[in-house]
């Protein structure tokens, strides 16, 4: 992987995993600062500022004149990514040192303190641009106390500067991706004792298990929330849209549970296993019967109730849905049902 695609990476697992699951957020000490997401802002910084190093030699806008701008623009992106470096390192857990090279020092001594005081408010250094400075390397003129204040001429190769700064990303960006890597390898291995079990587990300790590993999992459905499918299952003997928003939620927590063992081993842990096989059951659906997620204005209740006015149990979940606006767990356990029973008694009303 270049340094993008490692930068890509790392925010897909911030987004997508570390940023929704509590296994994760533990296992990095979340506290109240990580949960302003302000990683996201870094991220963002990173896309902007990147193609102005990787392009940088590429660039053929910049005009001659503006060499020395250049410079400064050059030094100043490579300052600003050590700084987003040294936050995403902590967010990470890590508290090494990266500012200590001479990237960071080339720029504090040319832009950030050109004239240089010791504690004590005495003359330590001053330096200056030199005018052979191009696009290709910065020259400069630098008189310290430490030299008497003679002059010395330095110069430096931005092809260099840039090696070594994408170097200094690599070795970070490498340093949080195999700590990614031991992530993954543990949650894979709990994702996978909750796939065994699911037959033989007590549904309650289930619930446990995947509130502890796999809470994202409950934000699929209103009807999947810990709190509503545990009052599911205390209803499932009695009615049968519980028993089905039972079962479906037991089914597609194993496609969910397999679909991410696979995505993980592809992505993450870069393994060459053969892919779990699952039935993923995606009932269709339309534009109609999705307004009635809401109970839309027109495809709303009534619309469906004078559709299938002769259909007894079609009109039962409508007439549960009717009395229970307001009530998430009624409303939308009569909804998954209701999807069910229409595809399974008049599935061409998916097509009209």
């Amino acid at each position: 992987m270049n340094t993008v695609e490692k930068l890509h990476l790392i925010e897909d697992v911030w987004r997508n995993y570390i940023w929704e699951y509590d296994f994760f957020r533990e296992k990095l000490n979340f506290n109240d600062e990580l949960k302003t997401n302000y990683v996201g802002v870094i991220f963002g910084y990173f896309h902007d500022t990147l193609p102005i190093i990787t392009n940088y030699h590429n660039n053929q806008s910049s005009s001659s004149n503006n060499d020395f701008l250049n410079s400064i623009g050059l030094l100043q992106v490579i300052y600003l990514q050590q700084d987003l470096i040294i936050e995403l390192n902590k967010s990470f857990g890590f508290s090494h040192d990266i500012t200590t090279n001479t990237n960071r020092e080339l720029r504090n001594e040319l832009i950030g303190h050109p004239i240089s005081r010791f504690q004590n408010s005495d003359l330590k250094s001053f330096c200056l641009f030199g005018y052979e400075t191009s696009k290709s390397k910065i020259v400069y003129l630098k008189y310290a106390r430490s030299n008497d204040f003679k002059f010395q001429a330095k110069e430096y190769q931005t092809s260099e500067i840039i090696e070594n700064h994408i170097k200094l990303l690599d070795k970070n960006f490498d340093l949080i991706l195999t700590k990614i890597k031991k992530f993954f390898t543990e949650f894979k291995k709990n994702l996978n004792s909750i796939l065994e079990n699911i037959e033989n587990i007590k549904f309650e300790n289930l619930v446990e298990e995947i509130d502890e590993n796999f809470n994202f999992y409950f934000k699929s459905d209103i009807v999947f929330s810990k709190e509503n499918i545990l009052k599911t299952y205390q209803l499932k003997d009695q009615v049968s849209r519980h028993d089905y928003n039972y079962r479906l939620f037991l089914k597609n927590l194993k496609c969910y549970l397999i679909e991410n063992i696979n995505n993980i081993n592809k992505r993450y842990l870069k393994r060459k296993e053969k892919d779990i096989n699952y039935d993923y059951e995606d009932l269709p659906s339309n534009y109609t019967f999705g307004k009635l997620y809401n109970n839309h204005p027109i495809f709303g209740i009534s619309y469906f109730k004078e559709g299938f006015s002769t259909d007894k149990d079609i009109l039962a979940e409508l007439e549960n849905m009717e009395n229970n606006i307001g009530n998430d767990f009624q409303y939308y356990s009569s909804y998954n049902y209701l999807q069910y029973l229409i595809n399974k008694k008049r599935p061409s009303f998916f097509n009209e």
